[in-house]
């Protein structure tokens, strides 16, 4: 068996050792000959030469880093970095860039947030509250939280005035205002009107209610509001001349048609008292009425219009009328040519009649139309002088009864149709009985008015109650005055204790 002993002159030389670089480390720590000393040695040079390879591995590795950022900055610039905050746009300039923050932050990096609530964007309506990159609205009732406080048209949202309404837009809420023919229930709807209540027809015209509106009927024709039916015809019906019989005169060469119905000492048709196409205020004729037989008595040759079956007046004690109210309508216009724009003298007298067609036993209306330049027409009355109290307590109205005139309506167009209503209500009481008027829908400032030919009667101790208009021409008998054309004539007696029940009534528009 080989011996192996150390032989200290078979060491390895350490030069030999530390410049064997074709020898492995491990070859040489696992060399057994070395001394510690030289095993230290020898670790100690490892250690420092893989120093060496790791450290130019890192510079390595660290140059290319910064190669590649170099790169990547020469490719994406300086805002590649994204260097604006809160929604910031960056532009690059020289070596530097530039944020455009915007209307809500501001700052070298949009950092830094906008007071929007300085500007007051919230205006007056509402109240502003600050918040990170914007601003919110507290509005007012009627005001939009989400548009500046801007007024909210609340007809544009939904119907908040419901059915049959119209919604008006006001600063900050909204109206509802009914339609025509519908009314306010106190809420937000509407109601139907019932239009009849107000008698929105022509006298003699049955009104029917409809929703919203109404409609006027004669039987079962419907006609326009303005139209009358055709009730009496004046060609057949119960007309007459008062106490002078049936005897119309002084009114001859009228070319009319249609001769009133009484006789005349007039030639042929050619009588005063017409029918006439002329002009007409509804349907197709009307009444052209220029003088009677003037016999210097009110009354007496003029025209009575049929009586009703019941009479108007007191019913205390010892008098006996059927009903307290009497309602007289008509229409009337100035049959003067009116191209000269003179009028012609024109008077005429319509008031309430006796049962019996021979007295004016009430009012005095006076329609006129006077002989000057530029005239208009004028509607008035007489009244008692001094007063009514005056002639009650006195019984005598003394030599001036009568020449106190009250103005109804004044300056109405002679080329244009009006429209006379006229009211008496009879009072328990003698001196007492009032009337009342309205020119075109307006009623007369000196509402009521008295019963002027009533004062007389009452001085003369006789009461006469009333059922039908007397026509009295109060112009003188001359061809050159024209006198008025009448249409659509109605009266009705009826008690103020229930207005709308007709007992008894009357019409007639002159119609064949």
């Amino acid at each position: 068996m080989e011996s192996r002993w150390f032989n200290p002159m078979s060491r390895p030389a350490m030069a030999n050792l530390y410049n064997a670089d074709d020898r492995s480390d491990k070859d040489l720590m696992n060399t057994w000959s070395l001394r510690p000393q030289e095993r230290q040695k020898l670790a100690a040079r490892k250690r420092h030469r893989d120093c060496h390879i790791t450290c130019f591995t890192g510079i390595v590795i660290f140059q290319l880093f910064i190669a590649a950022g170099v790169a990547f900055l020469g490719t994406a610039g300086i805002c590649g970095s994204q260097p604006c905050r809160n929604g910031g746009e960056c532009f690059e300039g020289n070596d530097d860039f530039i944020c455009n923050c915007g209307e809500a932050w501001t700052g070298k990096t949009c950092e830094t947030d906008i007071d929007e609530c300085k500007a007051s964007p919230c205006g007056e309506q509402g109240t502003c509250s600050n918040t990170d990159g914007g601003f919110t609205c507290a509005c007012n009732e009627g005001y939009d939280d989400n548009d500046g406080c801007k007024d909210i048209d609340e007809c544009l949202v939904g119907t908040p005035c419901g059915e049959n309404a119209d919604c008006s837009n006001t600063v900050g809420s909204y109206v509802c205002a009914c339609a025509s023919g519908w009314v306010s229930d106190g809420s937000t709807n509407c109601v139907d009107v019932d239009e009849c209540l107000g008698q929105p027809c022509a006298p003699g015209a049955q009104c029917e209610n409809t929703e919203g509106s109404f409609q006027c009927k004669c039987g079962s024709n419907i006609i326009l509001p303005t139209e009358s039916c055709v009730g009496d015809s004046i060609v057949n019906g119960d007309w007459s001349a008062g106490a002078a019989g049936d005897v119309i005169a002084h009114d001859c060469d009228q070319p009319d048609f249609f001769p009133f119905p009484v006789n005349n000492i007039c030639p042929g048709n050619n009588v005063g008292q017409a029918i006439t196409n002329e002009s007409y205020h509804s349907g197709s004729f009307s009444w052209h009425y220029k003088r009677g037989l003037f016999l210097n008595a009110y009354g007496s040759g003029f025209p009575f219009s049929p009586g009703l079956t019941v009479k108007v007046g007191r019913s205390d004690g010892s008098y006996d009328a059927d009903a307290d109210s009497f309602y007289a309508s008509f229409w009337f216009k100035a049959a003067k040519n009116y191209t000269n724009q003179y009028g012609d003298g024109s008077r005429i007298l319509v008031a309430a009649g006796d049962p019996d067609g021979t007295e004016a036993s009430s009012n005095y209306l006076e329609i006129s139309f006077p002989n000057v330049r530029r005239s208009k027409i004028t509607v008035r009355t007489r009244e008692s002088h001094p007063s009514y109290e005056q002639c009650a307590t006195t019984k005598d109205c003394g030599e001036d009864f009568g020449f106190i005139y009250t103005t109804v309506a004044e300056n109405l167009d002679p080329l244009q149709w009006h429209h006379v209503e006229m009211t008496l209500r009879a009072k328990p009481e003698d001196y007492k009985d009032e009337w009342s008027y309205k020119v075109n829908g307006v009623p007369s400032p000196n509402t009521p008015h008295g019963a002027y030919f009533k004062t007389k009667h009452y001085d003369e101790g006789r009461y006469l109650y009333v059922n039908r208009l007397n026509f009295v021409a109060l112009h003188r008998a001359q061809v050159d005055i024209k006198g008025f054309f009448f249409d659509d004539i109605y009266y009705k007696a009826y008690n103020s204790a229930q207005p709308t029940n007709i007992i008894a009534e009357y019409s007639t528009s002159f119609e064949q």
